[in-house]
């Protein structure tokens, strides 16, 4: 499913009222190009949780990963 980028806030809404109420998880990069960058970074977060950075998905297909303390994003 394909979300254009000015849903994409009322969707995240609704998707949590989902979640709590069934368990079901609607996931925030749904738009084309989201999808295709999270998989093109997909490599990149494997590596960092190889590593032991801890990384967390954000705003769909960015990497924030935890470096001597320090929560970064990481830079394409």
């Amino acid at each position: 499913m394909e979300v254009d980028p000015n849903q994409r806030e009322s969707l995240l809404s609704v998707a949590k009222k989902v979640r709590v109420e069934t368990g079901a998880v609607i996931v925030p990069y749904l738009t084309e190009r989201g999808m295709a960058l999270r998989k093109q970074r997909t490599d990149v977060f494997r590596e960092l949780n190889a590593q032991g950075f801890m990384p967390k998905w954000v705003k769909g297909a960015d990497i924030r990963y935890v470096k001597d303390g320090e929560s970064l994003l990481y830079k394409f």
